[in-house]
């Protein structure tokens, strides 16, 4: 009698404290006491859209050497006038994440130039030119709105702008357009030389990115005619005494798990941003680290609750089938989730960018893409593919969907877990997408008895994102 009490204390403890901690996030958020990443980081979001602009400028600097412009019109017309077009729009989205952003005025005042939208370029080169404190800034701002603003310019002024123009990318174009109309043609040539190889530098990066978007699709292709329909057609694994109810966990777990990972998760951010200032480049670090704890601390919470002996379904044997069967299946997925995701995302913010943002919208992705270091990169690719994947699917299939799968059919657990992992990430236009990948995954675990494969096709997806990450935005 005294054990059922204390265990009924113990239980009417354990979810009061719970429900206080769920009180305490909601709270939390509702009146702005705890961060959202991606809402307060407008610095790395505005260079990452800047990033993206200058990737269109230099395709239309690929353009251009490869004569793919119709010269009698000017720069905006043909395939390269459409490279223009949408550089605009990406830094129109970095002025926006960052007002105070002169780099982010200046690219998209340059853009406009070009296009022959002048009016607009010289009213945002003034405003940026009087928001300037540094006399030196200020001056080159104000030998942009010259050198922009008459015809021919003056060389006096194209000598005070031509070092902060050749900082950016869309300026060597000015500067070239600019000697052009003084009748410098050997400086003019120079100048879209170097623009020439500015847009050169880019193929590299475009090689990489497709070799690794190809290789996942052509995984997926070739899985789709062999490997995946060699899995489906056999049963999955027979199921072990650790998968009884009496040997693990229930919903209750489930949810706790969350609460836990979402509080864990925000706490680390706090802390973490107190320990780094709110500045520099460690802050991928803090932000991936973050959420490496919260979800750590979400599996450790349902491991140290449930009964001893009780397995997450991290069954090994045959990984290697399993794991290529998810990478394949990520590839079948991969550009008609990505597509979706686009579309979506432009109805949500009403205008014509392609891509729409981002392939995948998450408050990690700024701080992964502005991270310059290559070996910093290495760390972040290892733990945004392996490690963070590795831990959705033990909370999302191995606890959430394996409770739910105990007392309903296969397509009620899958999709009540697909509908939680899909709110989880906090996406409106990403809500479709991600619910169809929580699916998917959960077939595979349902078909493969393993969370091996959900596990690669999760990290094989989020290794595709990246790769087109990098290639727009690197």
């Amino acid at each position: 009698m005294n054990g059922a009490t204390e265990s009924g204390r113990y239980t009417g403890a354990r979810t009061t404290a719970f429900v206080v901690l769920g009180a305490m996030i909601l709270l939390g958020l509702a009146f702005g006491l705890l961060p959202i990443p991606a809402e307060v980081y407008g610095r790395q979001r505005a260079e990452l859209y800047r990033r993206g602009g200058d990737t269109c400028v230099r395709l239309f600097y690929l353009a251009h050497a490869g004569g793919l412009l119709a010269h009698a019109g000017g720069l905006q017309e043909g395939l390269g006038g459409q490279f223009l077009e949408r550089s605009t729009s990406y830094y129109r989205l970095s002025a926006e994440a960052d007002p105070s952003d002169t780099d982010s005025a200046l690219s998209l005042a340059l853009a406009l130039s070009a296009l022959g939208e002048k009016g607009e370029a010289l009213s945002l080169l003034s405003a940026a030119a009087n928001r300037e404190g540094r006399a030196a800034e200020r001056n080159a701002l104000v030998a942009t709105v010259a050198v922009i603003g008459s015809d021919p310019p003056r060389p006096q002024y194209v000598d005070m702008a031509a070092d902060r123009l050749r900082g950016t990318v869309p300026g060597r174009m000015v500067l070239a357009e600019a000697f052009g109309s003084m009748g410098e043609k050997e400086l003019a040539d120079q100048e879209w030389s170097a623009a020439h190889a500015l847009g050169l530098s880019l193929v590299k990066r475009l090689w990489a990115a497709l070799a690794v978007c190809g290789m996942i699709v052509l995984a997926g292709a070739i899985g789709l005619i062999f490997g995946i329909v060699r899995l489906f057609r056999r049963p999955a694994e027979p199921r072990t005494e650790d998968d009884s109810p009496a040997a693990a966990w229930g919903m209750r777990e489930g949810v706790e798990a969350l609460v836990v990972w979402v509080f864990v998760s925000l706490l680390a951010i706090i802390v973490l941003e107190r320990v780094s200032g709110g500045a520099g480049r460690r802050e991928a670090v803090y932000q991936l680290g973050a959420a490496v704890a919260g979800g750590v601390a979400a599996v450790a919470w349902v491991w140290a609750v449930s009964p001893r002996g009780a397995s997450f379904g991290w069954r090994l044997r045959g990984w290697w089938r399993q794991a290529a069967v998810g990478v394949s299946a990520a590839g079948i997925a991969a550009f008609p989730l990505v597509k979706l995701y686009q579309v979506l995302q432009e109805l949500e913010v009403r205008q014509q960018v392609l891509p729409g943002k981002l392939p995948e919208e998450h408050p990690l992705v700024p701080f992964f893409v502005v991270e310059s270091g290559w070996g910093m990169r290495v760390i972040l690719i290892v733990v945004a593919c392996v490690v963070v994947p590795f831990l959705e699917e033990t909370l999302f299939r191995g606890v959430i969907y394996r409770a739910l799968r105990r007392n309903s059919s296969f397509a009620a657990a899958a999709l009540g877990s697909a509908a939680v992992f899909a709110v989880i990430h906090m996406s409106w236009a990403g809500l479709i997408p991600y619910l169809v990948l929580g699916l998917v995954f959960a077939y595979l675990y349902e078909r493969s008895g393993s969370l091996v494969a959900p596990w690669a096709a999760h990290g094989a997806f989020k290794a595709f994102n990246l790769a087109i990450l990098l290639a727009l935005f690197g």
